[in-house]
């Protein structure tokens, strides 16, 4: 019986999801894809897009705007089908562009859009970032939270952290508080960006549709993370229309879950009632119980393939793979969405058209998207939920499905949450094609969720395409860590920091910083530091460092914390950029806390520090001296030394694993607060065993 009623719902999930009247003529995938180059002058310097006519060509028309810029300008108009390239003179070095093609047919119409630049400079600083974490799995996964943080911090981003209520199901009131808890970091930090979910984050609902077509069997509220991120209102007019709660009174659907009454907690719209400002991305293994693993352990295998991808210590291929099993007989078209995204960042000839579900099982691409027939737990000939827990995941990290029902991520079992919770894991899903998604950001080293959030503000006037419904509606969200992106420069090993000089001499002292590197065809390094790891890091190098050291002779005289970060430079489908690997911060021997008038300074040797270490402090005779340790994440280890200093210079012996004192410590970056009276002083202690 079980096995007839998934027929059926296959079955009629191709029927609402195909009903669009069909061409005259079977239509193949070259009808609506354009393939065309593009080529860099960095001396004129010009942009030349190259495509390949066809006979029935009628038109192709070029659009371009800059990056910041909202709407697209024509810049190009070719009528017949004898033109094949254009030049475009009129752009700057370093500017960001992004060029919209349409290729008007006899009886189709062909889209395809990318962003292009040259020598596009690096993104030091991406702004700042919220992680609201599920408070429940805070202690249990410290140790990958604490590197999902630093690799975070290495990547650019200033970072903020808040542990938010558990909801498993739905809660209007714990919704409120994580609402609450994002206004509060908007009106102190102007620079906050983007959002983490990191946990079972209370889930908010809206909408009275069924974007799948599953009417009225699907018809309600469906999850909807872009309620958060409309709470930042900075440049929405007064007067615009808000989230309400009033009218939609709908109680159809075969799941209660998305059941949507007036006054019950989620919301009426179902389309955004405004610009969304913040980007977000959501990391939630709840209730996944096909896998045998908890919840916690599905969080840790994601959090460690996320540190292996982000740290070049897995290979996947420039390449993507498209699975379609909907055809191309409707007006919606929704396999070309795969073309326009992967073509406008790879190019058409990487993109393959293998079964996933072999393919991905033996090699490693960046991206991959599916379409089918589908339900909660399945795409029909693309993924299935019982496979992927039986017989592993798929090698991509970027990944993207359609079909019906599971776009309602919020369900037991769900295909989209199953892709991130396998082994191994995707690292981000998303429900594409009603609307289209356009990633071609991702080409100029964006992170991932700068398109979802492009993608969620686009209307049809904006990005236009075959895409017919489905535009600004409250179901477009990202699943997975919203900060990814490509990642082609891989760390630098072995860094170090050590203290030179005299303390009796404080004019003397400098860190030197010094560091390994296995490739020497990149440009050089940056470094950086920051009074605490919380902190705006700050670029101590003017141009690259050609050599794998570094002096700095002007450290703060307080704590201190670098980092360095390799570069190069490039070469894609259609732009030249300056990119960066992770940064690796650096494991300093002796920080200095000495000023002419300090009344108290220390360091910590050996530092970084596999199990005992040495805290030499110079303070006052008769003084009482405390010492606290903190993580990056601000848990409190309590006081690991108080007492009275009997002498002027005292040096003490601590061990990493001793628990009488507090200090039954993992790998990673913590920070000792000393304290003599009213001083106090804070130094970075780096454990690596």
């Amino acid at each position: 019986m079980k096995t007839k009623i998934t027929f059926i719902i296959l079955l009629i999930s191709f029927f609402y999801l195909n009903f669009s009247c069909v061409f005259a003529a079977k239509p193949t995938i070259s009808d609506f894809v354009i393939y065309y180059n593009v080529e860099l002058d960095s001396l004129s310097p010009a942009i030349t897009i190259k495509w390949k006519a066809t006979s029935d060509t009628r038109n192709f028309k070029i659009v371009r705007k800059l990056k910041n810029e909202s709407k697209f300008t024509q810049v190009a108009y070719l009528e017949g089908n004898t033109a094949e390239q254009w030049r475009d003179t009129d752009i700057e070095i370093g500017k960001e562009y992004d060029y919209g093609l349409t290729q008007a047919k006899e009886e189709r119409t062909a889209f395809a859009y990318f962003s292009a630049g040259i020598d596009i400079p690096l993104k030091d600083y991406r702004g700042s970032l919220l992680m609201l974490i599920d408070s429940t799995i805070f202690q249990s996964l410290t140790e990958e939270i604490q590197q999902l943080t630093e690799d975070i911090i290495g990547d650019g981003w200033q970072l903020h952290i808040r542990q938010v209520p558990r909801a498993e199901t739905f809660d209007k009131s714990k919704v409120d508080i994580v609402a609450n808890i994002i206004k509060e970091v908007i009106e102190t930090d102007t620079n906050l960006r983007t959002l983490f979910l990191l946990g079972r984050v209370p889930v908010p609902y809206s909408g009275n549709y069924a974007i799948d077509g599953h009417r009225p069997q699907h018809e309600g509220a469906w999850p909807c993370d872009g309620y958060y991120q409309s709470l930042d209102k900075k440049g929405i007019p007064q007067f615009s229309p808000n989230w309400t709660d009033s009218y939609a009174n709908n109680t159809t659907a075969i799941s209660e879950r998305t059941w949507n009454k007036p006054g019950d907690g989620k919301f009426d719209n179902s389309t955004f009632p405004y610009k969304l400002n913040l980007e977000c991305g959501r990391v939630d293994m709840y209730d996944l119980p096909a896998f045998s693993l908890t919840e916690e352990e599905l969080l840790r295998r994601y959090l460690q393939h996320n540190h292996k991808y982000r740290n070049n210590l897995i290979d996947y291929k420039p390449r993507a793979i498209v699975n379609d099993f909907f055809g191309l007989n409707g007006k919606e078209l929704f396999v070309t969405n795969a073309w326009i995204m992967f073509g406008g960042i790879l190019g058409a000839d990487k993109i393959d058209t293998s079964l996933m579900s072999e393919t991905l099982r033996n090699e490693k691409y960046l991206f991959a998207y599916g379409s089918g027939a589908g339900s909660y737990v399945s795409c029909n000939k693309v993924a299935y939920t019982n496979d992927i827990v039986k017989n592993g995941g798929y090698h991509t990290i970027f990944s993207f499905l359609f079909g019906s029902w599971f776009g309602d991520w919020d369900s037991k079992n769900n295909l989209m949450r199953t892709i991130l919770a396998a082994d191994p894991p995707a690292l981000t899903c998303a429900w594409a094609a009603r609307p289209y998604w356009y990633i071609n950001h991702m080409g100029t080293d964006e992170n991932i969720a700068y398109s979802a959030l492009v993608t969620q503000n686009n209307d049809k006037s904006h990005y236009v395409s075959n895409s017919m419904f489905g535009h600004k509606g409250t179901h477009i969200s990202l699943l997975g860590d919203p900060t990814l992106r490509i990642y082609t420069v891989p760390p630098v090993k072995n860094l170090s920091a050590s203290m030179f000089g005299s303390e009796q001499e404080p004019t003397s002292l400098e860190v030197r910083l010094k560091w390994e590197y296995d490739d020497n065809n990149i440009i050089g390094y940056n470094v950086y530091r920051a009074k605490n790891i919380n902190e705006v890091f700050v670029k101590l190098n003017d141009t690259p460092i050609k050599e794998c050291e570094f002096v700095d002779k002007n450290f703060p005289s307080d704590s201190a914390i670098y980092q360095v970060r390799a570069i190069n430079k490039n070469l894609t489908f259609s732009t030249s950029y300056f990119t960066q690997s992770t940064g690796k911060f650096a494991k300093t021997k002796t920080i200095s806390n000495i000023t002419d008038n300090q009344e108290i300074s220390a360091y910590i040797f050996p530092n970084p520090v596999e199990n005992d270490f040495y805290i030499h402090i110079r303070g006052q005779k008769g003084k009482k001296l405390t010492v606290n340790i903190y993580d990056v994440l601000g848990k409190d280890y309590g006081i690991i030394y108080n007492d009275i200093n009997t002498y002027d210079e005292l040096k003490v012996k601590f061990t990493t694993n001793s628990i009488d004192k507090n200090l039954p410590l993992k790998n990673g970056v913590y920070f000792l607060k000393i304290q003599e009276d009213n001083n106090q002083v804070y130094l970075p202690l780096f454990i690596k065993k």
